[in-house]
């Protein structure tokens, strides 16, 4: 009986030690697919609270109808573009992989296309985090600081970044919820965009 009763235990001992091991691991696979399998590690990541980095002046104080302050130190409001003229805006944030590697492409975008406002709008509450990025990268995209996902609310967006707004007299002309992959098909698919929206006036 004693040795029936010692064989119990030691099957139950060994079962608790099998979950304890396999546990973590379950855990970790379970979280592939969610929100925060396309964040930055740890590591990489910049440490909350850093000091904003001087950042390019916002061209006016709303983006597609939404008032936003400015990324870093730059003054909201201080650039200049009408309300009419067309505009792709990156939804992004600093701690999204895909967004550190679309980034570049729109800094290209607004360089090729003075014809457009091409803007950020970083959307998480660390500002400085966002800035940092940017200087990391070397991307001088004019960037909002949207604290409280103001605009994806405003525009009733998908909880998702990055996300692409294409906006043809100051309205959404196109959501695109995904990564480009070069600057060419991003420019190829804010042109369609534009093509299909409605004529202004």
């Amino acid at each position: 009986m004693r040795r029936q009763v010692l064989g119990y235990v030691l099957a139950i001992l060994a079962i608790v030690a099998v979950v304890a091991i396999a546990a973590p691991a379950l855990f970790d696979s379970a979280s592939v697919g969610r929100e925060d399998s396309a964040r930055v590690s740890p590591t990489d990541a910049p440490e909350p609270g850093v000091a904003l980095a001087a950042r390019p002046d916002c061209p006016g104080e709303e983006i597609a109808g939404v008032e936003l302050g400015c990324l870093g130190e730059a003054e909201s409001g201080e650039g200049e573009a009408s309300a009419d003229s067309p505009a792709v805006i990156n939804l992004w944030a600093w701690w999204c992989a895909p967004c550190r590697e679309e980034l570049p492409l729109f800094d290209e975008l607004a360089q090729r296309r003075p014809d457009l406002v091409v803007a950020g709008v970083h959307a998480d509450e660390h500002a400085g985090n966002g800035a940092a990025l940017l200087e990391e990268l070397g991307v001088g995209l004019a960037s909002f600081q949207d604290d409280d996902n103001a605009f994806a609310a405003a525009l009733e967006l998908p909880r998702v970044v990055p996300i692409t707004v294409v906006v043809a007299g100051g309205e959404p002309a196109a959501v695109y919820p995904r990564t480009f992959s070069t600057v060419e098909e991003l420019e190829r698919a804010v042109d369609e965009a534009l093509a299909d929206a409605p004529a202004a006036g």
